[in-house]
């Protein structure tokens, strides 16, 4: 029996969304066109001390973009060749997520910044 584009398509997307929120990194989709948040997988949550919550539609990225180190160059850099990294250990790759370009956020490990200022 042959499945249907529509049903492969909906497998594929729970599969992506099993992997992201089951990897132990700290992970984030962002849009980089505003820098908000769209998706986090609890380790990003743990790691910055907020909940999800607070952090997705862009009420928390700022604060945690900041705290990060990640300013205008680095979505520029993004931008420009896909890429980007912190010396803080923030890295980006630009990704097309339904046809849409998106950052895929990841926190390197050993370059986690200290959060406190964040804990509410």
């Amino acid at each position: 029996m042959t499945r249907s584009p529509e049903a492969l398509l909906r497998d594929t997307e729970r599969l992506l969304v099993g992997i992201f929120e089951g990897v132990s990194a700290p992970a984030a989709i962002a849009n980089p066109a505003d820098r908000a948040l769209v998706a986090v997988n609890e380790a990003f949550c743990e790691a910055v001390r907020r909940d999800r919550g607070e952090l997705i539609g862009g009420n928390g990225s700022p604060a945690v973009w900041s705290t990060l180190g990640v300013g205008d160059g680095f979505w520029e850099a993004l931008g420009e060749s896909g890429v980007a990294r912190t010396p803080a250990g923030v890295e980006a790759r630009r990704i097309d997520l339904s046809g849409r370009p998106v950052a895929l956020v990841r926190l390197l490990p050993g370059g986690e910044p200290e959060f406190e200022s964040l804990a509410a």
